[in-house]
């Protein structure tokens, strides 16, 4: 009986004991580590498969699963141990040449800039929510924010992208379309708004994405045209504040001269991004 008993004990200290092991080895394989590559891009993720082989097999936050040629890796860092699925489907062979590939998909853009017109420069806000197709194609819903000296610009539109390439400075041609919201800006002395609409507008321009690991940088030069209505009143001792009329100086005090004007704003843009 003592013996059958020893026996039991026995197996389940070795059941145990290979249970712990088995248990510390797949912790081993979900080590998380930071890959620079060649070209100075780091990857950071769980690693799937031993340091020693050929390919590294990354897994991401994200879930992106990625094979890397050693030859490619320039150096590993090693982290703390952690649990993450393990499986190794679509897995997707990434090098030097491609890394940026892991960038198709949704993306948000968020940037500023300066609008540059033939009366001075104003800020811009900008935010995008969009989706890159392909290493070529990128098309996303924009809202601007633009701040001139009597109005203040709200538009709404499509932008599309279209890119030379997928490394790590990769130029970029870019066009937008759609509608602008507008509304006075507080009115002062000199002129009193009576009503303002906002039109259509349309960009053109170029630019620089410069990609790093989970953050690109977008550098932008373009040029914008909006259309606007305004109502607006002065008294004609001043000038026009924004319209070429001039008026003869006189001295009354209220507003006399009543002016409608439909316009086409031209703006040359500068801007910086970050999408992530």
């Amino acid at each position: 009986m003592d013996i059958m008993k020893f026996t039991i004990a026995v197996l389940l200290f070795v059941f145990v004991t290979c249970g712990f092991f088995k248990t510390f080895a797949q912790d081993d394989t979900v080590r998380f580590a930071k890959i620079k590559l060649e070209n100075d891009v780091s990857i950071k993720g769980y690693l799937l498969q031993d340091i020693n082989s050929n390919n590294l097999i990354l897994k991401t936050h994200s879930g992106n699963t990625f094979s890397i040629d050693m030859n490619d890796v320039k150096k590993v860092k090693f982290g703390k141990y952690g649990t993450i699925d393990q499986s190794k489907k679509d897995v997707k062979i990434i090098s030097i040449n491609n890394i940026y590939e892991q960038r198709i998909g949704i993306y948000n853009i968020f940037g500023f800039g300066l609008n540059f017109s033939e009366y001075s420069s104003r800020i811009s806000l900008t935010t995008e929510v969009g989706k890159r197709f392909n290493k070529n194609w990128a098309l996303g819903l924009a809202i601007n924010y633009d701040r001139d000296y009597l109005l203040s610009n709200l538009p709404i539109y499509l932008s599309g992208r279209a890119y030379l390439n997928n490394k790590k400075i990769a130029p970029f041609a870019y066009a937008g379309l759609g509608y602008s919201l507008a509304w006075a800006n507080d009115p002062d002395d000199f002129y009193q708004i009576n009503e303002v609409r906002g039109g259509y507008m349309g960009q053109l321009g170029i630019g620089y994405q410069i990609n790093f690991s989970g953050l690109a940088l977008l550098l932008n030069l373009g040029y914008k045209v909006q259309k606007v209505y305004q109502d607006y009143s002065y008294n004609e001792y001043y000038y026009a504040p924004w319209s070429r009329l001039s008026m003869p100086m006189s001295g009354s005090g209220e507003p006399n001269v009543n002016v409608k004007e439909k316009r086409l704003l031209r703006r040359a843009e500068f801007k910086v991004s970050f999408l992530f």
